[in-house]
Order: structure tokens, then C-alpha cells, then sequence
């Protein structure tokens, strides 16, 4: 989406000399619209791969979800477009504009897995399992119920996810930003080209240096806590 958003504003803004604010709005509109058609060919096309099994296609279901999809990936991609277009043009990234709402879009996504979503995904309803063995389409349907305080359900997965995840992403992001930044006005890339990359090499030792810290600290949990055990009046019946 941001990629598609990205380069139409950088046509319009280069070819056509439009204003930069309204090719960033036109291009979120078009990376908008390619995200509903890709919303609505997924939802039916998995209607029909389970055609076998009598599953009909909720019309109306998909006229209430696909505005409102559509609303949310507006308000990403213009967000997104606009931190790129000021770090190109501010901040003098030596990345194109395209390039860098490519890299600010694998980033959202990528938080939003990993970060928002990580009490909703395998990690919370595949608890039993152990950690790096995968999951299994035979054991998709095997979930953990085991909550805190009780059993869950899958209303509380996305309670939990809703009113936790989306926060937490923010926050993430948000940090993300401010060392993509921090790294840019550091290294200055208007003092030269070299200042640029510099800024680049930077960014990368950062990412390494959370990505080990973010392995230990998984390592660590998954040691001291690791999956849910059986119970053993289960396995004594068993």
C-alpha cells in the first residue's frame, strides 16, 4: 500500500507539478482502494475455496467491513507518506521517497504482528506447543484456552489485542520513528553524501543490537515459563 501510494505522489509531484499535500492525499486514496480489492478478492476467494463445505458469502459483511478497511489503510498510508516525504525532503534521506514508505510499511506491519497482535496469534492461543516447532494445519484447530484467571475465548483474544495491541503498536512505531530521525539529524545528509549512508550503517547496527537483545529476552521467557503444561487428572484419564 505505502509503495503504491508513494509512487503516484512521486509522479504527480514530479510529471505534473501538483502539489505535494494533495498527490501524498490522491496517492493514499489509490494505495487505499487497491487495499479494499484486496480485502474483498480474499474474504470471497476463501469463501469459495471451501465451497464443499456449503460456506456462503456474507454480502453484507463485506458492504459494512470494506469502508471502514478502506478508512484505516487512508489514515496508515498517509501517515506514513507524509514521515517519508519530510525525511526525504527535511531531513535529506538518501533514500527515494518510494523506497522509504516501502521500508516505513514492512515496519507497520511488522510491528503490528509481532507487537499488537501478540496476544491474538499463535503466541497466545498456541501455547502448548513447543516454541520453534510451527504450527502444524492439523493442529490449527487445537487452541489453548487457558487465560489468567479461568477459561478464554476468542472474544477475549481480541478484547485483549484491542485494548492492549493497539496502544502498544502505536508506542513501538512511534519509537521507530524517533530513532529513524535521530539517526537522520545526527548524520546529516545535507553536509554530503557520505553523512547519508553513515545515517544507514547506524540505523542498521541499531536494528542488530534490538534484534539480539529482543532473542535473548524471548529465550529467556520462553525458559522460565515455556508452554502449558497437561494437566495430570487429563493425563491420568487419558
Amino acid at each position: 500500500m505505502c509503495s503504491v501510494g508513494a509512487a503516484i505522489a512521486t509522479v504527480l509531484i514530479s510529471e505534473f507539478t501538483l502539489s505535494p499535500l494533495f498527490a501524498l492525499v490522491f496517492g493514499a486514496i489509490i494505495a487505499a482502494c487497491v487495499h479494499a480489492t484486496f480485502a474483498v478478492t480474499s474474504t470471497m476467494g476463501r469463501c469459495a475455496s471451501q465451497k464443499r463445505f456449503k460456506q456462503p458469502i456474507y454480502l453484507d459483511m463485506i458492504r459494512s467491513h470494506t469502508p471502514v478497511i478502506m478508512g484505516y489503510s487512508f489514515i496508515t498510508t498517509f501517515c506514513i507518506l507524509v514521515v517519508s516525504y519530510l525525511m526525504t525532503v527535511v531531513l535529506g534521506h538518501p533514500f527515494p521517497l518510494t523506497m522509504l514508505a516501502f521500508i516505513w510499511g514492512i515496519t507497520v506491519g511488522a510491528i503490528g504482528s509481532s507487537t499488537g497482535d501478540v496476544h491474538y496469534g499463535a503466541e497466545r492461543e498456541f501455547q502448548q506447543f513447543e516454541f520453534g516447532s510451527g504450527l502444524n494445519a492439523s493442529n490449527s484447530g487445537n487452541i489453548v484456552r487457558y487465560a489468567e484467571s479461568g477459561l478464554r475465548n476468542g472474544y477475549d483474544n481480541s478484547w485483549f489485542c484491542a485494548k492492549f495491541g493497539g496502544p502498544v503498536t502505536g508506542i513501538a512505531f512511534g519509537m521507530t520513528v524517533f530513532l529513524g530521525s535521530w539517526i537522520t539529524t545526527v548524520f546529516d545528509p545535507a553536509r554530503g553524501l557520505a553523512q547519508g549512508w553513515y545515517s544507514v550503517i547506524a540505523g542498521v547496527i541499531i536494528v542488530l543490537i534490538l534484534i539480539i537483545w529482543n532473542w535473548k529476552i524471548e529465550v529467556k521467557a520462553r525458559s522460565d515459563f515455556g508452554p502449558y503444561k497437561e494437566d495430570k487428572s487429563e493425563e491420568a484419564s487419558a
